[in-house]
């Protein structure tokens, strides 16, 4: 374990390496990701990253010959010796999926947020990693010089099961840790039940800085069948409703046809003569 928890004590507090390891956010970019064998991570359909030791590789056999043979991932040992051969880390979050997924979506479909969180970034170039308190390897150069953490006031809160870094006795005298599971003193005095709806409720969002809270910003509203129906009866104009097309002057009595639009994921009713 000593190639495992060497970070903690050898790393600095702003590096790379130490910021992951204790649950700050982290943005990946896809396009600069290689596998150690060289090979672009967004060229190979089997391309995943190792919830494990949060390694990138192209295929299980790299994973095996450049991660995992060299000490670099050390999961297979939790499992008896004859199985450990067919295993070659825990590589759940798989580019296949990330590809054809919106922004937001949460990949990490096994392990979640005790080994490794990973959600598709705001475009296809990016994801967005945070660490939790187990880990079982370490990101090599490859996968680390892809990475660059968020600044502090763009970040999500630390989720509780970043890796607990108290030095206090009781704290140091057992095994690695979440923050969720500390009992010394210093945490248990921590009091929220003073705090406010509304504080709860900005602890549960987006930062407005957040890559994610940019990207939802920046896409076109929809207008809903129901929001279209409430400003008709308002007697509000179609030019005064945002994302609405403008509506052109009939005759009354005219007949009225109601045609889907569909582009760009998006649709909306579009009133137009027959």
């Amino acid at each position: 374990m000593d190639a495992v928890e060497h970070w903690a004590s050898a790393a600095a507090k702003t590096s790379k390496i130490y910021m992951l390891n204790t649950g700050h956010e982290m943005i990946l970019d896809l396009a600069l990701l290689r596998c150690p064998c060289g090979t672009p991570f967004q060229a190979s359909r089997q391309s995943a990253i190792c919830s494990m030791c949060c390694n990138a590789t192209c295929c299980a056999a790299c994973h095996r010959t450049y991660i995992q043979d060299k000490g670099h991932c050390i999961y297979h040992l939790n499992y008896i010796p004859e199985a450990r051969p067919e295993i070659h880390g825990c590589r759940d979050i798989r580019w296949c999926v990330a590809e054809r997924s919106p922004p937001g979506t949460y990949l990490s479909r096994v392990c979640g947020p005790r080994y490794l969180e990973a959600i598709t970034g705001h475009d296809q170039r990016a994801m967005l990693l945070r660490r939790g308190y187990l880990h079982f390897g370490q990101p090599q150069a490859p996968t680390l010089d892809a990475m660059t953490p968020l600044a502090p006031e763009l970040q999500r809160p630390l989720h509780a099961f970043r890796r607990n870094m108290c030095q206090c006795a009781p704290c140091r005298s057992r095994q690695p840790h979440a923050e969720l599971h500390c009992h010394c003193a210093e945490k248990r005095g921590r009091d929220e039940s003073g705090w406010t709806a509304a504080q709860f409720s900005q602890m549960a969002g987006l930062p407005e800085g957040h890559p994610l809270a940019v990207a939802s910003r920046e896409q076109e509203p929809e207008l809903s069948a129901a929001q279209q129906r409430a400003a008709e009866k308002k007697g509000l104009a179609k030019a005064d409703v945002p994302g609405a097309t403008p509506e052109r002057p009939r005759a009354r009595g005219a007949p009225v046809s109601r045609v889907r639009v569909g582009g760009a994921g998006k649709s909306g009713a579009v009133v137009d003569d027959e």
